[in-house]
């Protein structure tokens, strides 16, 4: 039996590694925007609780306690990244609202605990990361297919499901286990979703493999040869953008852009990625950008502050616009102001 188990030990392990590849390969090798970041974070949490899952209990160190119980809380920010990845690939430039962060509240109670025991919990670590991934498993297949459920296996839909149920299964899979009064096989009923996992792991390492289907490509990407555009569409949508200054509205949205331009929300949203290979946010800001440059050296604009300019110019915090023109420029604002004068 020590033998099985060792070999379980390493299949793990390796699905493990197999893992952490794969959330390389999409931070490295595919666009780094923010809904595939947030996939990568995801598979990231997951792997390293992979890692840790075959030695949880092989010390009574209080480091290893410590390292393997914050393995097990961090499954509390899978099911929400995961859903973000989802929520973004299916609405491209919806940005990072501050309402997001409610999502790592539960992570940050847990971690709270973790560092100060006395924190008092009304629900045991496991039993949090399995309603969380219940939870989220059902939010994401509300996501991509509604109450329309014979979605669930359609082509367009496959590729977003397969990360939505089995957030669902596995934690339900886990529950139903851990009511087993006697372990199967001599095993902890919840090292058979692990397993389950590893498998998924070992098949989506697999398939993201050149040539294979192109599922990571088609996940991943924009592409051009799929996802075609016309560029003089783009061209008259930028030039209603810029005639018009619809960039100096502080509320601008996808939506909004769409009402008063004529263009379905669909379109502006391709136009913009695959055009302009951009998300809304960044698209929009860099007019905003170009807009406060040209005013900060109009002396007719000498009477406002650079905060001032920003404003007018769209920007409607300072945090945001001194991180979106330092993005854009290279410099700050009143670095770009000296040398521009």
């Amino acid at each position: 039996m020590i033998t099985q188990v060792s070999a379980l030990q390493i299949f793990i392990l390796v699905g493990a590694a197999q893992g952490f590849i794969l959330a390389a390969n999409i931070l490295f090798y595919h666009q780094r925007n923010s809904e595939n970041i947030f996939l990568a974070i995801g598979l990231l949490i997951l792997s390293f609780r992979l890692l840790i899952y075959p030695f949880k209990d092989a010390s009574e160190l209080l480091f290893w306690r410590s390292l393997s119980n914050f393995s097990l809380i961090g499954l509390l920010l899978v099911g929400p990244f995961f859903y973000l990845f989802i929520s973004h690939k299916m609405k491209p430039g919806g940005g990072f609202k501050s309402l997001t962060m409610l999502h790592f509240v539960p992570f940050l109670i847990y971690f709270t605990h973790l560092i100060y025991p006395h924190f008092k919990l009304y629900i045991c670590y496991s039993y949090a990361t399995l309603y969380s991934g219940i939870f989220y498993g059902f939010l994401c297949i509300w996501k991509v297919n509604g109450f329309e459920l014979n979605k669930l296996f359609k082509t367009s839909h496959y590729q977003f499901n397969s990360f939505a149920l089995p957030l669902l299964v596995i934690p339900s899979s886990i529950y139903e286990l851990s009511y087993l009064k006697e372990p199967l096989l001599n095993l902890h009923p919840a090292t058979f979703p692990y397993l389950l996992l590893t498998f998924l792991f070992y098949r989506m390492s697999f398939r993201s493999l050149k040539g294979s289907r192109k599922f990571f490509k088609e996940l991943l990407e924009t592409s051009p040869a799929k996802t075609s555009i016309d560029p003089s569409r783009l061209e008259k949508l930028t030039e209603l953008l810029k005639n018009e200054q619809l960039y100096l509205d502080h509320d601008i949205t996808v939506v909004e852009l769409a009402i008063r331009t004529g263009y379905s929300r669909h379109e502006i949203s391709e136009l913009i990625n695959v055009g302009a290979g951009l998300n809304f946010n960044e698209f929009i800001n860099r007019y905003r950008v170009e807009h406060f440059k040209e005013k900060l050296v109009d002396p007719s604009y000498s009477h406002l502050t650079i905060l001032g300019i920003a404003q007018e110019s769209g920007f409607r915090s300072k945090s945001t616009f001194h991180q979106v023109f330092k993005d854009n420029t290279g410099m700050t604002p009143r670095e770009y102001l000296i040398k521009n004068r």
